[in-house]
């Protein structure tokens, strides 16, 4: 019997491991005609040696490097992200559709499909990190772009209001990325008067715990552990 929960132990294990594994796709939403623009493929939920197999096709025009499939492997050697740069167009739009495959068990698993526009005209505007020939130059995210460092001011947040709070926050360098964004909403509690904004920011230490819920969080910690208190008094 304590074999057989044993093995039941180390195959839910390794279920978990596995279904742990996702393989996403990002690229841009909108691209000028003919313009150059990259496809990031990223894995998650991995630890140790893995490998994945991608196979991505592309319609409407656009094309891989090889054409309009792209086909590669993935490997724990390489890191977790894999770029590949995609040429746009002349009009119309482009559709992304392919699979990618981790273990032979599980099979194929599907990308969610991917519609990039083509812009009538390649708009110059200032090169950022975003995987898109900004500036109409044939070239992806030159100058270092990527190495700017965002720098985010944030207002203060607004009153608890359903339970939430907002504000708003601009990034100074304007990196053009989102990387290192604060919060721009979060849960609160309001109490008598709509003071649940004051005091969530007594809750901040709940951070670690979650960063989205930590006022709830806090706050419920802190109330159990009054309960607790009155409970051991009574002893």
């Amino acid at each position: 019997m304590k074999k057989a929960i044993l093995w039941m132990f180390v195959i839910l294990t390794v279920m978990q491991l596995v279904t742990a594994l996702t393989v996403t796709r990002d690229v841009a939403q909108s691209v000028g005609p003919n313009q150059d623009f990259i496809v990031t493929y990223s894995v998650t939920g991995v630890s140790g040696k893995w490998g994945v197999v991608i196979e991505d096709i592309v319609h409407g025009g656009c094309s891989f490097p090889a054409g309009t499939k792209y086909g590669g492997v993935l490997l724990s050697d390489e890191g977790t992200t894999k770029q590949v740069t995609v040429r746009a167009a002349n009009a119309g739009s482009c559709q992304f559709d392919g699979n990618y495959m981790y273990d032979e068990t599980t099979g194929e698993i599907a990308f969610p499909t991917k519609t990039v526009n083509i812009a009538s005209a390649c708009v110059i505007s200032t090169e950022i990190c975003d995987g898109v020939d900004n500036d109409c130059d044939s070239q992806i995210d030159e100058n270092n772009v990527c190495d700017c460092k965002e720098n985010w001011n944030c207002d203060e947040w607004s009153s608890c209001v359903n339970n939430q709070q907002a504000r708003d926050c601009t990034d100074i360098n304007k990196c053009g990325t989102t990387f290192q964004k604060p919060l721009v909403l979060q849960s609160c509690t309001a109490g008598n008067g709509g003071t649940g904004g004051d005091l969530c920011k007594y809750m901040e230490w709940a951070k670690s715990i979650s960063e989205n819920n930590y006022c709830v969080i806090g706050l419920g910690i802190i109330g159990g552990g009054l309960v607790l208190l009155l409970l051991l008094m009574r002893k």
